[in-house]
């Protein structure tokens, strides 16, 4: 797991949590956006205001959604995790 976050809190997000989980570290989010588009996987933003990031899960449904990282209001990524082939969820430009 990589950060470039100063909240302590996203340390404690990985790659097998899915919304419950991240609910359970984090509490409730003040916005839950849902991108489904069929037979892709599906991409889902969390948005907590007090810590000023996106929570961002990804799956091929609500329930299989699982943390790949967190964006800042900008949108740049401040937290990814790394994946089982070596590779990671870091957004490169």
């Amino acid at each position: 797991m990589n950060f470039t976050a100063t909240d302590q809190d996203s340390l404690a997000l990985s790659r097998n949590d899915d919304y419950f989980a991240v609910v359970r570290k984090l509490g409730p989010p003040a916005g839950d956006r849902w991108r489904e588009k069929g037979g892709e996987l599906q991409c889902r933003a969390l948005w907590y205001p007090q810590r000023r990031y996106f929570v961002i899960l990804l799956g091929t449904d609500r329930n299989d959604a699982r943390y790949i990282g967190a964006l800042d209001g900008n949108w740049r990524v401040i937290h990814y995790v790394d994946l089982p082939n070596g590779a990671s969820t870091a957004f490169k430009r």
